[in-house]
């Protein structure tokens, strides 16, 4: 693949933004420096900005419910090296509008309840690189009554493995699996979308599904319905959006009373109902985004767009029509258009921006792609230092 590396000067941010957090260590084994040993007396105590660590233990953490804009990231290398475990049951409810909830690199169980349920949160709501392990009655993640959810980089499994009602979420290369059929239940979606707007670029999503005799028929990757708003972008790898294995395979996406816009490289295994838009839509991923790392930003868009680049805070959803959702915080410093070209013959730009802020800080990028009057706004991808 040949593209052009467009390198851009560090960014620079408010002092105050810098310095307006604290970090709390929690950790089963106790110790010096240890601040809590189990998850829910840190969240009851953190203040909006503030980082929660949590160290890997071999039992799992007990979660509760967190309220305000806090940070928590997995840290097993600062513990046994293992993996970082919560029970089932957080609840992310009622963040303000102004502040942020994100969560990084935890194992989550939903054998007993959804691991994670979000709810009625006008802030944002950021999840990457969780995994939750199949359990066969209860849902992955719900979200619900919330203005902005993305979710990045996750391995999903439940009945469904997403469940989304009168939301707005952004799914950003992440593994989705429904429910596979059982004596007593039926497969179920991947992800159920009602009443709301969800984005998709790259992934793999599969509806639950399984060979038996007689036959059950197989559940589709998407359900949609209710006045939902679906865009689903091609990216950097195969991207697929299909039912389940079963000798009576469905639609890997149905679409009811609402519109879905999908760009031609993604693999459906067929669409079934409503309004179905095919365009390409601009792509973008990025890469390393460790402190003192530079960030990589990656486009995939038709060959010989313009393509702007802009880089600030993440902020919620701002329709800007035709062109999309603007998901930067325009009324925060930075916000910074940091590139503009056009794509090379291979139909990538790949720019390199070097980061020096603090662990848990996140930022947002988005794209601006097209030609002549044709533009488009790719989804955001936010990059949480870590």
């Amino acid at each position: 693949m040949h593209h052009r590396l467009v390198r851009l000067a560090a960014v620079l941010l408010p002092l105050s933004l810098l310095t307006a957090q604290r970090t709390w260590i929690v950790d089963r084994a106790g110790g010096p420096g240890v601040d809590f040993t189990d998850l829910p007396a840190a969240l009851a105590a953190a203040a909006p900005n503030d980082l929660v660590r949590v160290r890997a233990n071999p039992a799992p953490y007990t979660v509760g419910i967190a309220t305000r804009g806090v940070t928590l990231i997995a840290d097993g290398a600062a513990g046994t090296g293992g993996v970082v475990r919560l029970d089932g049951g957080l609840v992310v409810r009622g963040v303000p509008a102004g502040e942020a909830f994100a969560m990084w690199g935890f194992f989550c169980d939903n054998t007993t309840l959804p691991a994670i349920t979000i709810d009625a949160c006008p802030g944002r709501v950021f999840a990457e690189a969780l995994t939750v392990l199949p359990g066969p009655a209860n849902p992955g993640i719900v979200v619900q009554r919330s203005a902005a959810v993305a979710i990045q980089g996750c391995s999903l499994s439940g009945a469904p493995a997403l469940q989304i009602t009168r939301s707005h979420v952004v799914a950003v290369a992440c593994v989705l699996r429904g429910r596979m059929s059982t004596s007593n239940s039926a497969p179920m979606p991947a992800c159920t979308v009602d009443a709301s707007t969800l984005d998709i670029s790259e992934g793999n999503w599969q509806g639950g599904g399984v060979p038996s005799s007689p036959p059950v028929p197989s559940a589709p990757a998407l359900a949609i319905g209710n006045g939902s708003t679906v865009t689903a972008a091609g990216g950097f790898q195969p991207v697929f959006l299909t039912a389940g294995f079963s000798a009576v395979p469905t639609a890997g996406i149905e679409v009811s009373l609402s519109t879905l816009t999908i760009d031609p490289i993604v693999t459906t295994g067929g669409v079934h109902g409503s309004t179905v838009v095919i365009q390409r839509i601009p792509a973008l991923r990025l890469s390393s985004v460790g402190r003192g790392l530079p960030l990589i930003a990656q486009v995939r868009t038709p060959v010989g767009d313009v393509v702007v680049l802009a880089l600030g805070f993440p902020g919620l959803p701002l329709p800007v029509p035709p062109l999309g959702d603007v998901w930067l915080d325009s009324t925060a410093s930075p916000l910074t258009l940091f590139a503009v070209q056009a794509s090379d013959v291979s139909g990538y730009v790949v720019a390199a921006l070097p980061l020096n802020t603090p662990i848990g800080l996140q930022l947002a990028l988005q794209v601006l792609a097209g030609s002549g009057t044709a533009f488009r706004l790719s989804h955001p991808v936010v990059a949480m230092v870590r």
